[in-house]
């Protein structure tokens, strides 16, 4: 307990980790796997806030079998990820959390496109999320911005937090009105990356609601391309 209250700011927190669905197995297991694998992370330079961090978000990734764990934490290091960003414990839970078969599958599909291993490392370690997409989210994500926008891999790689943007509700949709848009005029040059990703209120007010008078029906077709119609 008293490791745990180490990383728990308050009581409500460790009340909150205790009340959890798997709160009694947590406690169970806390002062012996859990507290191996997190003097793993320490000696690996990953600095108690995101441990914490871990603690409350994935306990069940602190449970696995030390040396499991150990190698694991020693692949994303040498994969290059800083171990004082919150990215390297994001890429820890990523392998771990996903069967080697899988992992094997997903790079497959970043193959396909034409990904070479390294630019696959260097998009997992911008961002691990990516890889805990499925299979066919990966497929249609990159089929969107390769074959259709003619993106280059580059530019994906710069920003792959794209790859974890919604295409049918988000991506297709905010597109579909970006070229309405610049096709009827009213705008010579739009950032593509900063409007898929500003809030949706923001993109409201920015694309739909700003020219609704210009292009008639403008804010029905985005509904009806968003599924709210």
């Amino acid at each position: 307990m008293s490791l745990l209250k180490s990383f728990c700011k308050s009581s409500s927190s460790i009340i909150a980790l205790l009340t959890c669905k798997r709160g009694i197995w947590i406690f169970r297991i806390f002062s012996n796997t859990i507290g191996i694998n997190i003097e793993a992370l320490r000696k690996n330079g990953v600095p108690d806030t995101n441990i914490s961090k871990l603690i409350m978000r994935k306990p069940g990734i602190l449970s696995r079998e030390a040396e499991e764990f150990q190698k694991v934490v020693e692949e994303v290091k040498e994969m290059g990820f800083d171990p004082n960003s919150p990215m390297f414990t994001h890429g820890v839970c990523a392998i771990l959390g996903m069967k080697q078969n899988k992992w094997i599958s997903k790079v497959a599909v970043f193959k396909s496109f034409g990904l070479s291993d390294g630019e696959i490392n260097t998009l997992f370690v911008k961002q691990p999320m990516v890889m805990a997409q499925s299979e066919e989210k990966i497929r249609r994500a990159l089929d969107f911005f390769l074959n259709k926008m003619k993106w280059s891999v580059d530019r994906i790689l710069n920003n792959p937090v794209i790859l974890l943007l919604s295409i049918e509700k988000r991506v297709v949709p905010r597109c579909f009105v970006i070229e309405q848009v610049i096709g009827e005029g009213l705008v010579k040059k739009v950032s593509f990356l900063k409007a898929l990703t500003m809030a949706e209120a923001k993109f409201l007010s920015d694309f739909v609601m700003k020219y609704q008078e210009d292009i008639p029906g403008l804010t029905q077709m985005y509904q009806k391309k968003i599924g709210v119609l």
